[in-house]
């Protein structure tokens, strides 16, 4: 390009350059501006601490009730074993007794007592009979005869053990002998671990007698005009739970009419007798030197307590003065106002 003629403080313009077609471009989409929030989140660190003491306790409150939940059990649940372990551990002694070894241990106490009672020092005895006859005696055994009286628990009054062995020692005309026997056995009995009934406490209206409460076997000493000495024993599992409800029952019947409580009440369930009129029932249970007689009208029904005698017959016209007893005594025998023995006949209702 030539410069000759252009002046000082000339700016030179450019040339101009041939135009170019334009070329078509595509059209861009504008894309929107999106702005995003933000927030700015401030701590107050005392608040943080608050927060978090709450979480850690109430963590620590929670794990403490499950950990107590779990003592809890656990004590329950130990309890509950000693409770079991200590019923079956009975129930497993009671169970481990069989009946002979029941009857055995009643033996043995029997042969000691029998031992110690003949044991006499001949000079303690001061009588005025003969040296001859003064330590003359002789021995029985003997089954089932005067059971011993028992207030077992759970009865409302005394009752007789079904089974017992025991001995008898006859010393004819010779106190003296007998009471030093008496003792002597009542010593030995102190020795293997027996109580008398009264030093236990034991309500017995009256009755004598003793207890091993650990082998549970109870002895009753008879003294029969000082001439002789009888002693029998048995199991306290020899009044069985039966015969307990069903003394229980009677018990009940004989308060609720006499207004009293009986000294004892002796009878068994096999000894309850259906009458002739069904479906009553009747029972003669042993009273204190008497008989009392029962009836029920029904197997489902309570007792009901008649009245108790010491005769062989009783009149006729006491049963008919209630239909109830009627129906349960029809059959039985009775005696008329002649003298005459009859029979309670069959009620008209």
């Amino acid at each position: 390009m030539d410069n000759s003629n252009i002046t000082p403080n000339q700016t030179p313009q450019p040339q101009s350059q041939p135009q170019s077609q334009p070329q078509s471009q595509p059209q861009s989409i504008p894309t929107p501006e999106i702005t995003i929030p933000t927030y700015k989140t401030t701590h107050d660190p005392k608040m943080v601490r608050v927060i978090a003491g709450g979480i850690i306790a109430i963590v620590i409150i929670i794990g403490m009730s499950i950990f107590l939940a779990a003592l809890n059990k656990q004590v329950d649940k130990a309890e509950d074993n000693s409770s079991n372990s200590s019923s079956q551990s009975n129930k497993k002694e009671e169970d481990y007794l069989t009946e002979n070894d029941k009857q055995t241990l009643v033996k043995n106490v029997l042969t000691e007592i029998k031992e110690a009672a003949i044991d006499i020092d001949e000079t303690a005895i001061s009588s005025e009979t003969s040296d001859t006859t003064k330590t003359t005696y002789s021995i029985q055994d003997v089954y089932d005869s005067d059971n011993p009286l028992y207030f077992v628990s759970g009865a409302k009054v005394p009752t007789f053990t079904n089974k017992s062995f025991g001995f008898i020692i006859t010393a004819p005309d010779q106190p003296e002998l007998v009471t030093q026997m008496i003792k002597n056995a009542e010593a030995k009995l102190k020795k293997l671990g027996f109580t008398s009934y009264k030093d236990a406490g034991e309500d017995m209206s009256g009755a004598y007698g003793w207890q091993n409460k650990n082998d549970k076997i109870i002895c009753t000493p008879l003294r029969n005009n000082f001439t002789a000495l009888s002693f029998s024993c048995g199991h306290t599992s020899w009044i069985p739970a039966e015969k307990v409800a069903l003394i229980n029952s009677l018990a009940s019947a004989y308060i609720e009419k006499e207004g009293k409580t009986p000294a004892y009440i002796n009878a068994n369930v096999d000894e309850i007798k259906n009458s002739p009129y069904q479906p009553y029932q009747k029972i003669i249970a042993a009273l204190p030197d008497a008989t009392g007689l029962f009836y029920r009208p029904s197997q489902d029904s309570g007792w009901v307590f008649f009245m108790e005698t010491q005769d062989s017959s009783i009149p006729c016209n006491e049963f008919y003065s209630d239909p109830g007893v009627r129906h349960a005594f029809q059959g039985d025998v009775c005696l008329e106002k002649d003298g005459e023995l009859s029979k309670v006949k069959e009620s008209n209702t």
